[in-house]
């Protein structure tokens, strides 16, 4: 069996993500953390990454980039990625959300502008959570899965963001309210989801902590 390798930057929400679905199907892997230094000086100017960005995944065989084709490509090998076309949308439009808020907000987490974060998480972040919570309770009124019966990859995107950015040790005092009262729903899937695989759970309370 070909080695299972995921190449990420430091600050790098996406390849935590792809980490927690390997780690919630108990996928062996190496974990290659980036620096900024190495990849600038070393990585960027070869053909590391195919298209010139992180995160990578090297897996049967293959040298896979793009976060959520990777991500994609693990739900489908455990079947965590739905078959019906609507059912699809539902998935992937969860996921578009997600990623226009981390485009949106990032920025102020690589510059370090804690005044910039605690002003988006006021002024933006109330609404991005109840259109979440909607979704959400939308499904069998919330009962643990964003779309359908079992976990997908829409679960996974979501568990990530709402652990990383409100529930995290570093962030917990100040933005866990901020989750809990716009989204009491969502609030307690991210505490059920993370409970309900050891695996995951465990990484979490081990993991190095990061600003992001």
């Amino acid at each position: 069996m070909a080695e299972i390798a995921l190449h990420y930057f430091d600050i790098h929400a996406r390849g935590e993500c792809a980490k927690m679905i390997m780690r919630y199907y108990g996928m062996q892997f190496t974990d290659h953390l980036i620096s900024g230094a190495e990849w600038k000086q070393q990585l960027k100017p070869s053909d590391f990454c195919e298209f010139g960005q992180l995160p990578r995944l090297d897996i049967d065989g293959k040298q896979m980039v793009q976060s959520y084709a990777i991500f994609r490509y693990l739900c489908q090998k455990h079947g965590a990625y739905p078959t019906d076309p609507y059912q699809i949308y539902l998935v992937e439009s969860l996921c578009q959300l997600r990623e226009d808020i981390y485009v949106s907000l990032m920025p102020n987490f690589y510059t370090s502008n804690t005044e910039g974060i605690a002003n988006w998480y006021r002024d933006n972040m109330p609404r991005m959570l109840r259109m979440i919570e909607k979704r959400l309770v939308e499904n069998n009124s919330g009962n643990h899965f964003f779309v359908g019966n079992s976990v997908t990859m829409a679960d996974f995107v979501m568990f990530q963001f709402g652990y990383d950015h409100f529930l995290r040790p570093n962030l917990k005092d100040q933005f866990e309210g901020v989750l809990r009262d716009n989204a009491p729903n969502y609030y307690q899937f991210v505490l059920y989801f993370k409970d309900s695989n050891a695996s995951v759970r465990n990484y979490l309370t081990t993991r190095a902590e990061k600003a992001f």
